[in-house]
């Protein structure tokens, strides 16, 4: 449900497995490729509603950087090579590396909420039975019931909507205790 919830840099182009723009409109290297700028968009919110800004692309790279929590483990190969992240307005952010890396382009790292996360502590944050995602992703967490189901409603404030297509509503993403300790069933419906 991550990709489904929470917004990152970058993404995939379909085609070719390229990088394009998501919460990054655009991005570069400077000539020697230690110094990347991602230039936000200014139209993005979080599914509570508040806006993202360059805060909490800071926030987010450096929680990892800093190894305050289990995203170090899940994250910390997009950021090791990472020297500093800093907001440089609102809506631009600077990242320096230790040298230059093709990575860059594709920073698959969730962007977190800072008004949120900053404020869990790291024993809670992997518990999100406790901490419904708050996200800029198409669908927000509306239910979870622990080891039972994920109920996704689409975000309608998502920056990506488009008011011509049709959309899945509702995504319920069912758990089954078997051995693949994992989500083997997902049930999509349509209002």
């Amino acid at each position: 449900y991550h990709a489904l919830t929470y917004g990152y840099l970058t993404g995939y182009s379909a085609e070719d497995y390229s990088p394009v723009p998501q919460i990054a409109e655009e991005w570069g290297a400077s000539e020697d490729g230690l110094t990347w700028t991602y230039n936000l968009r200014d139209d993005v919110t979080f599914s509570d509603g508040e806006p993202l800004t360059s805060e909490d692309v800071v926030y987010s790279f450096q929680r990892i950087i800093d190894g305050k929590s289990i995203e170090r483990t899940n994250y910390g190969s997009y950021v090791k090579n990472i020297d500093s992240v800093k907001a440089v307005d609102d809506y631009t952010v600077e990242m320096t590396v230790k040298q230059p890396s093709a990575i860059m382009n594709n920073l698959a790292v969730p962007i977190l909420p800072e008004h949120i996360w900053s404020g869990i502590s790291c024993n809670r944050a992997t518990n999100v039975a406790n901490n419904p995602p708050i996200g800029t992703g198409m669908y927000k967490v509306t239910t979870w019931v622990r080891g039972q189901y994920i109920q996704l409603d689409l975000n309608q404030d998502y920056w990506r909507l488009d008011p011509a297509q049709d959309y899945v509503d509702q995504i319920i993403i069912s758990f089954y205790g078997d051995s693949l300790q994992g989500i083997i069933g997902s049930y999509l419906e349509r209002s």
